[in-house]
């Protein structure tokens, strides 16, 4: 067994640490890290983080790199904006032979 000196030498990932920056050409993913970085701090008390704080984040900064961000039930299966018969289809083809 190592002793406690040797155990020491080994950094614990910790999300208290800085995050990375994370770069793109347009250089807007810096603002996407100042707004959510008190969010990704907080992943250690799971009370403040819910899965809607992370979908806002990934769809704002999807936004940024120009995606379109459309809203679900209005390309939900049955709808005229539909991409897919059932939810059951995963991929969607016509996108990919586009």
């Amino acid at each position: 067994m190592p002793s406690s000196g040797q155990r020491r030498k080994h950094k614990r990932l910790c999300w208290s640490r800085a995050i990375p920056k994370i770069s793109t050409r347009s250089g807007k993913a810096s603002a996407f890290r100042t707004r959510y970085e008190p969010f990704l701090g907080s992943i250690k008390n799971m009370s403040h983080f819910t899965e809607s704080v992370l979908e806002e984040a990934v769809l704002e900064y999807l936004g940024s790199l120009n995606w379109d961000i459309l809203f679900g039930p209005e390309i939900a299966p049955g709808e005229p904006g539909a991409e897919r018969s059932d939810y059951r289809d995963v991929l969607l083809t016509g996108r990919l032979r586009a």
